[in-house]
């Protein structure tokens, strides 16, 4: 099939390994951990937007706001959510569906189109939508190349997958996550926004934008999945990377991150290129005194300053 020719030749290979799953609260910088992996040699998928997002994971299972509202924070076995995984491997590695399959999809995008749903993701129309799960179904190519890559290892990226990490974890006990990391202050005065719309109503947060909701938002998903790997993965299993740390130490960062995916040790220079040191890093500093009074142990836990004097990056 035309569908095949756009996947690594090793693709058996790679599904006999667990996944390397990268999450984080939106706008944390985890393109450039996608972009890093793919091109160390961790396939990312091929259905991708231009932020490196899995676009058949988001489809089956963190798109779906009213079920994951419903199902949050999932009971260990899940059947529905266990069918939308299989599903999900599917469209992933391009192989056939059944009419079981054919039908779970459509019911799938039948929820996206209801109105509830419409107004509860608001970012993109119902052609839109449709569009999109036509792409899924036609192995559209996305954002990352496989030309003269040497696949060893697969995995995916998108933000939510972070609230799936029961479900993940029941799927792929063995699987790799990378926790990415960005200063939730400076997130807090970002104007991509879009987790308050998509995820505040799960931890009881007002989804109208304020400073203090947006802060506090990024304080409970990370405790949140923080606590959950605690409880359920051991720690050779879990990367807590911060964005920071990752644009002004590359080198040693990426070395990190590759050595943790279990892929082989950087040979091309220009990927240690990839990581930029950017202007926003850093811009709550500006407005320091807003954030006094908020609850800041959360940034202490993932190394972040919270009083006079530098603190060193998580696990560095």
């Amino acid at each position: 099939m035309h569908a095949m020719r756009m996947l690594p030749e090793n693709v058996a290979q790679l599904r006999s390994r667990p996944p390397v799953i990268v999450g984080c609260v939106g706008g944390s910088g985890s393109r450039v951990v996608a972009e890093v992996l793919h091109r160390s040699g961790c396939f990312m998928g091929k259905n991708l937007n231009h932020a490196c997002d899995n676009m058949d994971f988001a489809y089956c299972l963190v798109g779906r706001r009213a079920w994951l509202r419903k199902k949050f924070p999932f009971d260990a076995g899940d059947a529905g959510a266990r069918a939308a995984i299989d599903l999900f491997e599917k469209l992933y590695f391009k192989e056939p569906l059944s009419l079981a399959d054919k039908w779970r999809f459509f019911r799938i995008g039948l929820g996206y189109l209801r109105p509830s749903a419409m107004r509860l993701l608001r970012t993109r129309t119902a052609g839109q939508r449709t569009g999109n799960a036509a792409g899924l179904l036609g192995g559209r190519r996305g954002a990352l190349g496989v030309e003269g890559i040497e696949f060893s290892g697969w995995g995916f990226k998108l933000p939510g997958s972070m609230l799936m990490l029961n479900v993940l974890l029941d799927a792929y006990p063995e699987m790799k996550f990378v926790h990415v990391v960005r200063d939730g202050r400076d997130m807090a005065l970002s104007g991509n926004q879009k987790m308050m719309t998509h995820y505040a109503a799960l931890f009881g947060i007002e989804q109208a934008y304020s400073l203090e909701r947006s802060f506090e938002l990024w304080r409970r998903m990370n405790s949140w999945a923080g606590e959950l790997y605690s409880r359920r993965m051991t720690a050779r299993n879990v990367l807590v990377m911060q964005f920071e740390s990752l644009c002004r130490n590359p080198r040693e960062q990426i070395d990190r991150l590759v050595a943790f995916a279990g892929l082989p040790a950087v040979s091309d220079e220009s990927i240690y290129a990839i990581p930029r040191v950017i202007d926003s890093i850093g811009r709550w500093r500006s407005q320091a005194e807003r954030f006094e009074s908020l609850d800041r142990q959360v940034l202490e836990r993932f190394g972040y300053e919270v009083g006079p004097g530098p603190k060193n990056g998580v696990n560095e």
